[in-house]
């Protein structure tokens, strides 16, 4: 249901069935919105979790049979991916667990509920803003970790071109459905939520 449609809802009511319909309504669409984010926690510390697993094994196997050209380079990129994963995977249970808390939280009115939605959301855009200092950072350590992998001077400028390419192509294309699902959705849900509030109080 709409925004727009709650205003018909409301217009048509009488003031305690307008009240009534108008938290049924909100309860119905900002209860999942809050859920989703808890979700997508789970689905990163499966992926974090998968991640401490699998690097270990694709570090021995590639060292044993593909012989790097740079040793020590292969275990340092090994041991930074394995941190990265680990500080994700802690970063997202601490986060699960407060999203949990958020949501065992009372909401029997419009304005507990549309606060509580709001918080979520609050929370969700940080996440966001962090990532935008971070991924950054992932990338240009890819790059570098492919430049020590397949040195120029060796290889030429080929292949060390071609999976530069993918690594930013593929971040660019990621990057690119998280912005749009920021400032589309997020922002947009985020004043409406503020507007709530204030015509509340």
């Amino acid at each position: 249901m709409k925004f727009e449609e709650l205003e018909n809802l409301w217009a048509a009511q009488s003031p305690s069935t307008a009240a009534s319909v108008e938290f049924t309504a909100l309860k119905r669409n900002l209860i999942p919105e809050m859920k989703r984010r808890g979700r997508m926690f789970r689905y990163g510390i499966f992926m974090a979790a998968f991640g401490l697993l699998v690097i270990p094994i694709l570090t021995v196997a590639n060292y044993r049979y593909a012989r790097p050209a740079n040793p020590t380079w292969h275990w340092v990129d090994a041991a930074f991916w394995m941190v990265a994963n680990f500080t994700l995977l802690v970063f997202m249970l601490r986060a699960l667990r407060r999203q949990r808390t958020l949501l065992q939280q009372s909401a029997e009115t419009v304005r507990a509920l549309t606060t509580l939605s709001l918080a979520s959301l609050e929370a969700e855009m940080k996440d966001f803003r962090r990532g935008l200092w971070i991924v950054p950072g992932l990338v240009g350590f890819q790059l570098l970790s492919l430049y020590m992998k397949f040195p120029v001077t060796e290889h030429g400028w080929g292949p060390f071109t071609l999976r530069a390419g993918a690594v930013l192509g593929f971040s660019v294309l990621l990057s690119s459905v998280f912005w749009r699902h920021y400032h589309v959705n997020l922002k947009r849900d985020h004043a409406r939520q503020r507007e709530i509030l204030r015509e509340l109080s």
